[in-house]
């Protein structure tokens, strides 16, 4: 995430009186690779999957405790679009909404 995009971000959730703490580590794919840069860390700490349906009529950013499994047709089903229908979004569609990249 650019600078700029991190202090609009940080900016927007002060407006909501949300208080966060940052940590800069480098690019993980697993949990597991996470872990040893967030031994410092009290309290939540959560990984991100960003979704879409099948159809590719949305998108979703869920958050989650970093020790719950995510059973992906459970989710697509509370979602609306139906059992087998949710997939990770790709690198391109995370890149265009969100403005990160996985590398």
């Amino acid at each position: 995430m650019s600078e700029d995009l991190r202090s609009e971000l940080d900016k927007y959730l002060e407006t909501l009186s949300i208080q966060t703490t940052s940590v800069e580590h480098p690019p993980v794919f697993t949990v597991e690779e996470m872990m040893p840069h967030l031994q410092e860390v009290s309290g939540a700490v959560t990984k991100n999957l960003f979704l879409k349906d099948k159809k590719k009529k949305g998108l979703w950013l869920v958050s989650v405790r970093h020790d719950r499994q995510v059973n992906l047709n459970d989710l697509a089903k509370k979602l609306g679009v139906g059992s087998g229908n949710l997939r990770f979004a790709d690198e391109a569609a995370m890149l265009e909404k969100l403005k990160v990249r996985t590398s």
